[in-house]
């Protein structure tokens, strides 16, 4: 996705951003997505960055590592910096498939026969606001930039009845395969000679306070509280160092941020860059 450019002269440090639709930017404008916030903020420090945006809608942690595998090894040259920013999509798979220890991603269980069209993520999400207008934000708040947004295919399996999910059980095995993602991820940097930093991020069921606007969205079919807040709790208390949790990092504001469960307006993704932004320049500068 188009990055904003630095406006600072010399050579820049090549850093290469990885997650899913958050990281992406879906609902934002090009220059306001959380890589292009950090190309803004590490100017005003200065500092050079040439960011690319590897976000892709849907990718869970598991399939970021194996893109980056992929152009490690495209021979388009290596990067100074990887950031990962993910955790919400790891956590939707424990709820989707059922909780399981072993990578999979949304595109598990493809069937082998040419599966019927489905909705593009930007036409299943515009479909979704139309009917929640009255709880959403107003759409001034949200710049629909769907227009680009890569065409996914869901894996045709049935989901797990979210009644039969053990919260505790999600948390840990969500936690034990974003460990190994870190771990493989490690030895890439210590094989390429690149520095990694990783973000685990906030989502609705973290941000406190919510507005009311905010509040209308919990508990909406497939989020239920009794699963998700325990699960949350529990994926949190697994992360340990080098992973930086961002779960806070949007508390304490009044105004809407999040437009559905994970997705944030343009002042959200601001507040995650100034959140991600001291660790990538102490990365920068070591």
């Amino acid at each position: 996705r188009t990055t904003s450019e630095t406006t600072v002269a010399g050579d820049a440090a090549d850093v290469w951003l990885f997650g899913g639709s958050t990281l992406y930017g879906s609902g934002q404008s090009d220059g306001a997505t959380i890589p292009s916030v950090l190309v803004e903020l590490a100017a005003d420090d200065g500092i050079a960055i040439d960011a690319t945006n590897y976000g892709h809608p849907a990718y869970a942690q598991w399939q970021q590592v194996q893109l980056l595998e992929a152009e490690l090894t495209s021979g388009a040259g290596l990067p100074d910096l990887v950031i990962f920013y993910d955790g919400f999509n790891d956590l939707t798979l424990q709820t989707q498939f059922g909780v399981h220890e072993e990578p999979t991603h949304l595109f598990f269980g493809t069937p082998a026969t040419a599966p019927e069209p489905v909705p593009s993520v930007a036409s299943t999400v515009r479909t979704w606001w139309a009917g929640h207008s009255a709880v959403a934000l107003a759409v001034d708040r949200v710049r629909d930039t769907f227009g680009d947004e890569p065409e996914i295919q869901i894996a045709d399996v049935d989901a797990a009845p979210i009644e039969t999910i053990d919260p505790v059980a999600a948390g840990n095995a969500a936690g034990a395969v974003h460990r190994r993602g870190v771990d493989h991820v490690l030895a890439l940097a210590a094989a390429y000679d690149f520095e990694v930093r990783f973000f685990w991020q906030p989502f609705l069921y973290t941000k406190d306070p919510l507005t009311p606007a905010e509040t209308e969205l919990i508990g909406l079919p497939g989020y239920d509280t009794d699963v998700w807040f325990p699960m949350t709790e529990q994926v949190r208390a697994t992360l340990r160092e080098p992973v930086i949790d961002l779960s806070d990092a949007l508390d304490g504001v009044d105004s809407s941020l999040f437009w559905d469960f994970v997705h944030t307006n343009e002042a959200g993704a601001r507040l995650v860059a100034e959140a991600i932004h001291p660790h990538m320049v102490d990365a920068l500068t070591d």
